[in-house]
């Protein structure tokens, strides 16, 4: 299943919404049908056989999809990755997309390798490779698992995502770090916990990438949490269309966002209870996931300091705990549960216990 930072569902309302302007809404229609059709493709093999493991450090390679054969409807058909731009072994290019992917690439897994000794996403060293400039005004960035690989959208140039210079350059998906951490952290969340995309354990899935991609942009800033925004995609929005909330999602305050509409913070919120998973958005996994990333917000605050160094720590111990792998259908009160127990193992009798305990409550999870 292919994990997407906008969610089909704000596409959908885009492409219906009549009082934008047609560009913009055929620009969401068609980044809806391109995404289902990576959703849907099998064979993407040569981008999955450019995958090499095994690599003590950082390596990446960055492909460009400009220029490539589309369908006549717009949809693209052809094979990723693409032509080759720029590995980790070489220099800047010209294109400052290009150079901030890779350095979005890089410091993700820095942060992964130095605060929890991950190799890699997959954690055997996975060479990490990214394509740009998919498709033509393509609204969005995810993490293609049958390809094992990141694609970047450039946006729609027009009223609500990036900025757009002319056919497949400026992509403001590659300069939004917090985006590009969310989306790697699906790889993450793929190799360890499993979590299916639907319902409550996709609400988990997108929340456990929202809570890691804030993580890698603190990390980045050397932020303490009391000093971080908790927004993720402030790149990517124009802020003349909101300008109040020029963000996709608000871990501080889930039902400020006005982007993809209010998120629930807490478990009684009536935008929470539409989990069917033939619904749309695979049972809201974008906007329930609001109930998880306030939990972790008031923890990190909570305890202060750096987010990474004990709320993200239990997190990631509780992703790769071999319980969580063993229900890929988790609800939040398991996952609210494993971290309890994981607080208690890695800081006993210690403040993080009661931080996570009533950080849970609050939300109205345990």
């Amino acid at each position: 299943m292919c994990c997407s930072i906008v969610s089909p569902s704000l596409l959908q309302s885009i492409a219906d919404d009549e009082s934008l302007d047609g560009a913009t809404r055929e620009s969401a229609l068609y980044t809806l049908q391109s995404t289902e059709a990576l959703r849907q493709a099998t064979d993407l093999q040569k981008a999955a056989e450019a995958v090499s493991t095994g690599h003590l450090d950082f390596r990446c390679a960055i492909y460009s999809m400009s220029g490539k054969a589309y369908d006549a409807s717009g949809t693209a058909y052809a094979p990723l990755p693409g032509i080759p731009l720029r590995t980790s072994e070489e220099p800047p290019t010209f294109d400052e997309d290009v150079n901030n992917c890779l350095e979005g690439l890089r410091m993700t897994y820095n942060f992964y390798k130095e605060v929890f000794g991950r190799n890699s996403i997959d954690g055997n060293g996975m060479q990490i490779n990214a394509s740009v400039f998919y498709a033509i005004r393509y609204g969005n960035a995810m993490w293609v698992p049958n390809a094992k690989q990141m694609v970047f959208g450039s946006g729609d140039g027009n009223t609500r995502f990036g900025r757009y210079a002319g056919i497949f350059k400026q992509s403001c998906f590659t300069s939004s770090l917090d985006v590009i951490g969310h989306e790697l952290t699906h790889a993450v969340t793929e190799s360890t916990a499993g979590l299916k995309y639907e319902g409550q354990a996709g609400a988990l899935n997108e929340s456990v990438s929202d809570v890691f991609g804030c993580m890698i942009k603190q990390y980045a800033l050397k932020q303490k949490a009391s000093e971080a925004d908790w927004l993720v995609g402030m790149n990517i929005i124009y802020e003349h269309v909101f300008p109040d909330t020029p963000h996709m999602r608000s871990l501080a305050d889930p039902e400020s966002d006005k982007v993809i509409g209010k998120q629930p913070k807490h478990m009684k919120s009536k935008y929470y209870r539409n989990e069917n998973p033939q619904a749309s958005d695979h049972g809201g996994v974008h906007t329930n996931s609001g109930v998880p990333n306030h939990a972790f917000y008031k923890i990190a605050v909570a305890l202060g300091g750096f987010s990474w160094e004990r709320a993200g720590k239990v997190w990631y111990a509780t992703l790769t705990d071999s319980e969580l792998r063993k229900n890929p259908y988790a609800k939040f009160e398991l996952f609210a549960r494993l971290t309890l127990k994981h607080a208690e193992s890695l800081f006993p009798g210690s403040e993080v216990v009661e931080a996570v305990r009533q950080a849970w409550r609050d939300v109205g999870v345990l």
